[in-house]
């Protein structure tokens, strides 16, 4: 409606004057009260995700200095259970220098028993071993500490979302929508999307 005049603090005030004067008000914002709850959680669940990620980037940063090979390890996952209790009760020595049978069982016990072949697994996981380079035996200490207490912070971060999930879940159950009649869209990923709605549409007002 100012087409002729330029940004600055002297304008912006004249005009806010203006349009009180004459009433010409923009449409004011008003809440979405019903949606705030939903808002502030998964706002709090993205900063979660988010720190799991640098901690998770952490953890294998200092993983590679205890085990340089451990991505050609036969594990389909880093975090599963046999996995982590393999980087975290053993040292490299230590896993070349075990017997066959401890190591074996060792993965029949922390697998319970899922290994197909615990055998063969054991001859690769000590090939591989054989194969990293070795650090200091006071800083491997000191990087078997700090795994741990990165583990830790990574289970912890874990707890905290399953709690947010269960939070959202209930909170999303209070509307009637359709979203999660979609293959693949459940209250999580519902929740993201109202949440993205109802920042576009307070956007607009504003």
């Amino acid at each position: 409606g100012y087409p002729d005049k330029s940004k600055t603090d002297k304008y912006d005030a004249f005009i806010i004057a203006d349009k009180l004067r004459l009433g010409r008000l923009p449409e004011p914002f008003t809440p979405f009260n019903e949606f705030v709850s939903l808002k502030r959680l998964t706002q709090t669940r993205f900063h979660i995700i988010k720190q799991l990620e640098r901690e998770v980037n952490h953890f294998l940063s200092n993983l590679y200095i205890k085990f340089s090979e451990y991505k050609k390890l036969p594990f389909s996952k880093t975090f599963k259970a046999t996995s982590i209790a393999l980087v975290t009760e053993f040292d490299i020595e230590e896993i070349t220098q075990i017997s066959n049978e401890k190591l074996i069982d060792f993965l029949i016990e922390k697998g319970k028993n899922r290994f197909t072949d615990p055998k063969a697994y054991t001859k690769e996981i000590k090939k591989i071993a054989r194969h990293c380079y070795r650090v200091d035996r006071s800083v491997n200490k000191i990087i078997n500490f700090i795994l741990q207490v990165s583990l830790d912070t990574i289970q912890a971060l874990k707890r905290s979302l399953n709690r947010i999930d269960t939070v959202i879940n209930r909170e999303t159950s209070k509307f009637k929508h359709t979203l999660e009649s979609i293959p693949g869209i459940g209250p999580v990923f519902s929740a993201g999307i109202t949440n993205n709605q109802i920042n576009t549409k307070a956007m607009k007002l504003a």
